[in-house]
C-alpha cells in the first residue's frame, strides 16, 4: 500500500475504533507515531512533532454515527461518551485531494468537536488555529444552530448506546 493509499485509508479509519493492525501498517509505510493519548494518536512521516496526521477514534453508536469515548484512564479529559453529530459516519460521503478520493466525516461533527474541545479536556486553551477551522467548517454547514444545540453532550459510561444518544 502506497503512503496516498494510507492517508486515504486514514480518513475512513480516523473515525473508526481503533483497529489493531493500524501502528504496524503506518511504521510500515514510514510513519512515526509521536503521542498516543488513547483517544487519539499522531503520527508523522516528516519528522514533526506532534505529527501531520491525527487519528480520532470513534464507536459505532449505529451503521452512520459514532462517538468519541474518553475513559477515566486518559489523561486530561472528562471521561464519558460523546456522541457524533447523526450520520457523521455516513458511508457515501467522499472528498477528493490532489486526485485521492477517500471518505470523509461531516462538517457538523469536526465542528460539534472542536467547538466543545474545552469540554472534553477541560483547562484547554482556546486556540485561533481551532477558530479558524470552526469558520470555515461555518461555510459549509445548512443548520449550525442544529450543531451548536449539540455541540458538547456528553453521556455518563455505560450508557446503554442501543438506546440511543
Amino acid at each position: 500500500m502506497t503512503k496516498d493509499e494510507v492517508l486515504a485509508r486514514l480518513q475512513v479509519l480516523a473515525r473508526l475504533e481503533r483497529p489493531v493492525w493500524l501502528d504496524e501498517e503506518l511504521r510500515h509505510l514510514g510513519f512515526e507515531r509521536t503521542d498516543d493519548r488513547g483517544w487519539i494518536t499522531n503520527w508523522t512521516n516528516a519528522g514533526r512533532d506532534p505529527g501531520e496526521v491525527s487519528l480520532a477514534y470513534e464507536r459505532r453508536l449505529d451503521d452512520t454515527t459514532g462517538a468519541l469515548v474518553m475513559l477515566p484512564s486518559y489523561d486530561a479529559v472528562e471521561p464519558g461518551i460523546y456522541p457524533g453529530f447523526p450520520v457523521n459516519l455516513r458511508l457515501g460521503r467522499f472528498g477528493t485531494l490532489d486526485d485521492v478520493r477517500f471518505r470523509l466525516s461531516s462538517a457538523e461533527d469536526e465542528w460539534a468537536y472542536a467547538s466543545a474541545f474545552t469540554v472534553i479536556r477541560p483547562g484547554a486553551r482556546a486556540r485561533a488555529s481551532v477558530r479558524r477551522d470552526l469558520d470555515l467548517l461555518e461555510t459549509v454547514i445548512e443548520n449550525l444552530d442544529a450543531v451548536r444545540a449539540h455541540a458538547g453532550r456528553r453521556l455518563p459510561l455505560g450508557h446503554d448506546q442501543s438506546a440511543g444518544p
